[in-house]
């Protein structure tokens, strides 16, 4: 961890101490200002900011969430090959073992040269989010791809047309909660979106929970024009006063629209639930709030760059021509199926 004296090294100093706890990877604070040459030939612009080593030489920014649980699963998957070759003796507890879990299933017989290629690329991007690894098996009639998530009683999967823009979509749609969590590795590609962003501030990781639960249905309803997320005000402590929030007065809410640079904050004498919400938004829409001009500022945090949600962005940005061809792709498709069924159809009534 390479740190100075500043209110975010403060707030992440108790989740650094617990991820340290019953770990046995070795853990170290240096203090940038008293170090200034180190962290400069670590190109660390400001901080904090947390880097994993692997050897004198191979080193990782961390960009996840600043919990020590997610600092534990980041150094558990960096000690892992980025595809892990599996079994079905492991396989199972291969399952459980992150929190999005993708597995390549791989008939022995056949020419999958490009989905092994797709998927092994798309395990480079990404490794540092999610675990990846593939089964080859000669009992397999097709391949498929399956996402293990630990709160869903069926995995989702993909069956069909394995091209490098359908994979990240699948990984996307996979991984994205309908409430997000709003952190280093995704607040660049969020604040360059053409939807409106609304900001849940809540102070502890069990309200931020409370709330994702009880928004996530509106959530969904406004997905294509609102982006619901989560704030922790301790590390975003700059952006209450952004939105016209009271940051002594928490929970709190406000929606933000990028691309005017308008803010709405909710009224926070009010209760925060999914119906008042859903009005909130409803009034925004109709014109009954008049917003506030702003500009919610990004902090100065060193490991915003490279993160792979710009990756994310670009896919976005790259998905509509992407998606158009992927469904002339699927059309024609469907079609071959149908005229095969119909033959067939044909063959059994002859």
């Amino acid at each position: 961890m390479l740190t100075s004296l500043r209110e975010l090294a403060k707030a992440l100093e108790p989740e650094w101490t617990a991820a340290k706890s019953k770990n046995n990877s070795e853990f170290y604070s240096i203090d940038c200002i008293a170090e200034h040459q180190f962290c400069k030939d670590l190109d660390v612009a400001s901080f904090p900011a947390i880097r994993l080593f692997q050897g004198p030489e191979k080193w990782s920014r961390y960009r996840g969430e600043r919990k020590a649980p997610a600092m534990k699963a980041f150094i558990k998957r960096a000690r892992r090959p980025v595809v892990s070759k599996l079994n079905y003796q492991n396989v199972t507890t291969f399952h459980s073992i992150d929190d999005a879990v993708f597995i390549a299933y791989i008939p022995e017989e056949g020419d999958h040269e490009d989905l092994l290629e797709h998927f092994i690329e798309l395990a480079t991007q990404f490794h540092d989010a999610h675990s990846f690894g593939i089964l080859v098996d000669k009992e397999l009639d097709a391949p498929r791809i399956t996402c293990y998530l630990p709160n869903e009683d069926e995995p989702r999967v993909l069956s069909k047309r394995f091209n490098p823009f359908r994979l990240k979509q699948f990984l996307f749609d996979s991984t994205e909660p309908a409430v997000g969590q709003l952190s280093i590795r995704n607040e660049f590609s969020l604040h360059r979106t053409e939807s409106s962003l609304l900001y849940i501030f809540a102070e502890t990781d069990e309200e931020r929970a409370a709330f994702r639960k009880q928004l996530s249905g509106i959530a969904k309803k406004f997905s294509e024009y609102i982006t619901f997320l989560t704030v922790d005000p301790a590390v975003y402590d700059h952006m209450p006063a952004q939105v016209d929030l009271d940051a002594k007065k928490m929970p709190a809410v406000a929606v933000y629209n990028v691309q005017l640079g308008q803010v709405f904050p909710f009224d926070q004498s009010k209760e925060i639930t999914a119906a008042s919400i859903e009005q909130f938004v409803f009034d925004i829409v109709e014109g009954k709030i008049e917003p506030s001009e702003g500009i919610v500022t990004l902090g100065d945090d060193d490991d915003h760059e490279g993160g792979h949600e710009e990756h994310h962005d670009k896919a976005h940005k790259e998905s509509k021509e992407d998606k158009k061809a992927d469904e002339k792709e699927d059309e024609t498709a469907d079609q071959k199926e149908g005229q095969k069924e119909e033959k067939d159809k044909k063959h059994d009534e002859l």
